[in-house]
């Protein structure tokens, strides 16, 4: 009778694990749709990737990450700072040159002073513009950019391959956990069922 219940218990294991990892193997598995009898077989991720897709990248964006979310952490005042400073160095290196391509005669009569206060007025008139600059910027990356349809569009262009990778090495011992507590139940289902066959036999 031991020997029997112990049957059960390690068929009842074998039965548990076995399943548990059949439905993590099928979460990904087959890959492209299979035909079986009057059956369609594909992987769950797979048949429905595009819509995992879109909702992930709903989710990132309602919850997590949004693009006015984003605009709110640029540091505008810092971004200006450097444009400032590339301005200067352009004006520096260019504005001479500049000049006299386009006024030869002109820029004769220019001198060092005169250099300075247009490279002064030239500065001046785009910094003071800047709030004008950071509402069109925002403005446009608001109306044009669409984080969504990027994450969307960046997952539906993964292999599964990739993506079954990706989620396997980041829940690999989870998922042999479920595949042993799918063990371990299935122990207890087949000892429970021996016991309860003998006593109602």
């Amino acid at each position: 009778m031991l020997l029997r219940w112990l049957m059960m218990v390690l068929i009842g294991a074998w039965i548990g694990w076995i399943t548990n990892w059949l439905a993590i193997k099928m979460l990904f598995h087959p890959y492209e749709e299979k035909r079986f009898l009057c059956f369609r077989i594909q992987g769950v991720i797979p048949k429905r990737k595009k819509d995992i897709g879109s909702g992930i990248a709903r989710v990132v964006e309602q919850e997590l990450l949004s693009l006015k979310e984003l605009l709110q952490q640029m540091d505008m005042e810092l971004i200006f700072r450097n444009i400032e400073k590339k301005m200067d160095e352009y004006l520096e290196e260019n504005l001479e040159k500049e000049i006299q391509k386009a006024f030869p005669f002109a820029a004769m009569f220019l001198g060092k002073d005169s250099l300075e206060k247009i490279k002064s007025l030239v500065k001046e008139g785009v910094l003071s513009r800047k709030e004008e600059i950071c509402s069109v910027f925002t403005n446009h990356l608001e109306e044009k950019v669409d984080i969504q349809k990027m994450i969307s569009d960046k997952i539906s262009s993964f292999s599964f391959q990739k993506v079954e990778k990706i989620l396997f090495s980041l829940a690999k011992k989870e998922l042999k956990h479920i595949e042993g507590v799918g063990a371990i139940l299935g122990a207890v289902i087949g000892g429970l069922q021996f016991l309860l066959f003998s006593y109602f036999s």
